[in-house]
């Protein structure tokens, strides 16, 4: 079963990829990813084409311990609820655990 993957951006400050987000799983941050080049963001104005590359995190700047797909009450939470563009089921993208076994 996959889960809903919630969009930040549909091109990253790089060019490459779709910007989604995602969530640690022990300190519940929620931050933005590319799936395109693997950058992470700590907020959605910093993950958008215009804003440019101002600096680059890796997912474990963000969640040492591992990641998870949030729900979109977490994203609304973190106050990231006007800068969702876009969600799907998730069938495309890395699993939960493909992410963590790959970044983590």
């Amino acid at each position: 079963m996959y889960k809903t993957v919630y969009h930040a951006s549909e091109m990253c400050p790089v060019g490459c990829g779709q910007v989604i987000y995602l969530e640690g799983v022990s300190n519940q941050k929620v931050f933005c990813y590319c799936t395109g080049c693997g950058i992470a963001f700590d907020n959605p104005d910093k993950a958008q084409w215009e804003a440019g590359v101002n600096e680059m995190k890796h997912i474990k700047d963000f969640s040492p311990e591992g990641i998870r797909y949030p729900n979109k009450e977490a994203i609304v939470a973190a106050g990231f609820g006007n800068h969702i563009t876009d969600s799907d089921s998730g069938s495309h993208c890395y699993t939960e655990q493909e992410l963590n076994e790959e970044h983590i």
